[in-house]
């Protein structure tokens, strides 16, 4: 909390002022402190230092633009000279930016008028853009007025109160009478066709005459048709029915959709800030910029991707802020005095009893907060206004879920490095899976990841570098999938040992398989994963358990390997057996070996290694019968 010395008329008051506080709220307190009825306006306050005057918005949420000065409320337009003042200042905000149409092309005419409807309906404040003109801040003042207008120019709305302005602006110049405006304005009221398509012409080519003129034809059709061909009448009869409305076809912004993107980018910024990413100054900027234009929050939001090597690069948002200025910045920081530690525990704990949160998640939550997490705090600062406890869940699980992102991100990346590994997913060289590994790995310091970005960057060969990654990401998947059969089948020739199954002497000759798993048994395990046939992979199991050389018998050479065939080389044997197989039999045995059964290629493999045909044969006419 601080407080500012403020003073209205004879009265000087010390106004407390929260973090919490939103204009409304302060506006509350200067009404409560000085008196002011809740009808009059309170314009702004002016810093007596400076001279300079702000909006009650910006004093609210920035109490230092009045640091080492008091300040002065201004009531309303309290006397003819200060209604003079405003509107000479006005005026001149007003001239400028029509000059700046005429003559340098800084603003469009369409952006005039909708800034021209947008103060007529006291949609906005141009306290702002009148200290930027005095001050001489004109590129600060474009982006300002820029901003504005972009969150507003597709309104129908403006579109019509543009429209109107432009129609009263015609009469007031002397070009057409009182009634005919009259009949302009139901025109445009009606959203005719043809005004629709007027407004569209200009809001693509900004003629503000091929308006003007569009307008007059719309209206001479209205009053005169006679004066018209026949053939444009008809023409124009059709676009009144056809386009009217058609400005209604804009797809209309989702609110909604963008206040959640608004909160997740609020969150990503934060997270940045807290993981000593990003500077308290970038924090504040950053915020700022992705409130005031739709696009720019999208693309920003966009880079909280695990496909962006950059995400932890604070070069990257340095960039960012370059290239999409923002008109005004509220700097405030970022650590509270009175962090409310107690109250956020509480909430989690209430909501871990109710279910909505896991434990892990509380007890994770719980670690943040004792160390005063910026982001929490932005969580619970909504939470504590809005008392929406299934909303607060789901920030605090994008928070979570950006928090691991940018956590495990813990390697720094060079920037030769983020170079080549931008190239090949720009160039799509390998797979999301393949570029999700690469990410990884890099961010956990793979010691021959790096080595090759290392000699890539020298040689300048990425693709020798991503023919390099497929083989190394072929032996972790060999590995991993060595481990994944070792674990499983032994269990389950454990199990099968216990429960009589397979013998002592069997189980032992598979769990000897099973040492260094050789292509067969890796095969079984994946035929299995792929057809879920868990029966066959016990009877498969059983066979080569089977082929155990009998007790005390001599062994006075190696075994050969049973080496399991493809399916298409299956196929081939039993097609092969057509004639000593009736067909319903090859089709049924076809059928099971499509579905996935393993002990059909057991049996083939067998076949293969002893060329025993008569065992095989009654083996599949068995199998066939079942």
């Amino acid at each position: 909390m601080s407080e500012i010395v403020l003073s209205c008329g004879s009265k000087t008051e010390q106004i407390p002022v929260m973090p919490t506080d939103s204009e409304v709220s302060f506006r509350e307190k200067l009404c409560n402190a000085f008196g002011i009825s809740a009808n009059t306006e309170i314009t702004g306050i002016k810093n007596t230092r400076t001279g300079r005057i702000y909006s009650v918005e910006e004093i609210a949420h920035n109490p230092r633009l009045l640091a080492d000065a008091s300040g002065t409320v201004i009531i309303g337009l309290l006397s003819p000279t200060s209604q003079r003042a405003r509107a000479s200042a006005v005026e001149t905000l007003f001239k400028y930016i029509f000059n700046e149409c005429s003559h340098n092309g800084v603003f469009r005419f369409r952006d005039y008028f909708v800034l021209r409807v947008l103060y007529s309906r006291k949609s906005s404040s141009l306290t702002s853009a009148i200290n930027m003109l005095l001050d001489k801040d004109f590129d600060g003042l474009v982006t300002h007025l820029h901003t504005l207008v972009s969150q507003v120019k597709d309104s129908i709305a403006i579109k019509m109160g543009v429209l109107r302005l432009i129609a009263i602006n015609m009469q007031l110049n002397g070009e057409i009478s009182h009634e005919h405006v009259a009949i302009l304005l139901g025109l445009i009221e009606k959203e005719d066709g043809l005004i629709c398509t007027a407004y569209a012409d200009f809001d693509t080519t900004d003629n503000l005459a091929e308006l003007k003129k569009a307008l007059l034809r719309i209206l001479l059709l209205s009053v005169r048709p006679d004066c018209i061909s026949a053939e444009e009448r008809l023409s124009a009869k059709e676009q009144e029915s056809k386009n009217r409305g058609s400005w209604r076809l804009i797809p209309s912004l989702d609110i909604t959709a963008v206040l959640e993107e608004l909160n997740r980018g609020q969150l990503y910024i934060y997270t940045l800030f807290e993981l000593g990413i990003i500077s308290e100054t970038d924090t504040t900027t950053l915020l700022q910029i992705i409130q005031e234009d739709p696009k720019v929050l999208h693309l920003f939001v966009s880079y909280a991707s695990a496909s962006n090597i950059r995400i932890t690069d604070a070069e990257l948002y340095h960039e960012f802020i370059r290239q999409h200025p923002c008109s005004s910045v509220r700097p405030h920081s970022l650590y509270s005095e009175n962090y409310p530690v107690q109250a956020i525990t509480g909430v989690l704990l209430e909501l871990e009893k109710k279910a909505m949160l896991t434990r892990v998640e509380y007890a994770m939550l719980y670690r943040r907060c004792a160390s005063h997490s910026v982001v929490l705090e932005h969580c619970y600062s909504i939470f504590s206004k809005e008392k929406d406890e299934a909303a607060f869940v789901r920030s605090v699980r994008v928070a979570i879920e950006l928090y691991d992102l940018l956590k495990g991100r813990s390697q720094p990346m060079k920037a030769d490095h983020a170079r080549i590994m931008q190239y090949i997913i720009d160039h799509r060289l390998l797979s999301e899976e393949e570029v999700e590994w690469m990410l990884r790995e890099y961010s956990e310091g793979n010691e021959v990841l790096l080595n090759s970005l290392d000699v890539c960057s020298e040689t300048q060969d990425v693709e020798g570098l991503v023919v390099l990654l497929h083989n190394v990401m072929g032996m972790l998947i060999s590995y991993q999938l060595n481990a994944e059969v070792q674990e499983y089948l032994g269990v389950l020739v454990r199990e099968m040992l216990a429960s009589g199954v397979v013998t002592q002497a069997q189980a032992e000759r598979l769990l000897g398989l099973l040492q260094e798993p050789d292509e067969c048994m890796r095969g079984l395990y994946e035929e299995y994963r792929h057809s879920g046939d868990f029966e066959g992979l016990v009877n498969a199991l059983v066979v080569m358990g089977e082929a155990v050389v009998e007790e005390g018998e001599a062994v006075t050479e190696a075994e050969p390997e049973m080496k399991l065939p493809d399916k298409e080389e299956v196929v081939e044997v039993i097609e092969a057996m057509r004639g000593e197989l009736c067909d319903e039999a090859v089709e049924r045995l076809l059928a099971l070996l499509g579905g996935g059964d393993v002990r059909i290629v057991v049996e083939v493999a067998k076949f293969i290694q002893n060329h025993d045909k008569n065992s095989l044969l009654q083996t599949l006419k068995q199998m066939a019968k079942q």
